[in-house]
């Protein structure tokens, strides 16, 4: 069984993700817009929402807010301002993180 991600061909956005057997996506009218999926294939196993690059055959996910950049290398969002330990979560009017109480 594999994960497979269908893209929108239009907006290269991921609409569909299922766990089937690769005869199936072979199968289907529709092959040529299903994605295998995993982190060794597309750097991260793709979710429904997620961008196709086609360039570099990758999966990237929205940025959660404006302020946080990309990490190619961990293939991640990250705040630009290191979590404390703790509970916090970020607000993004101070960008900054706010301890929960």
């Amino acid at each position: 069984m594999s994960t497979y991600a269908r893209i929108n061909s239009l907006t290269l956005k991921v609409d569909n993700v299922i766990v089937v057997e690769d005869s199936i996506i072979n199968n289907r009218s529709d092959y040529d817009l299903w994605i295998k999926t995993s982190k060794a294939l597309t750097k991260k196993v793709a979710s429904i929402g997620d961008s196709y690059t086609v360039a570099t055959s990758s999966f990237k996910s929205d940025s959660p807010y404006a302020s946080w950049v990309f990490n190619e290398s961990v293939w991640e969002w990250e705040a630009p301002a290191t979590r404390p330990d703790g509970y916090y979560t970020w607000n993004e009017s101070s960008t900054s993180w706010i301890e929960l109480e």
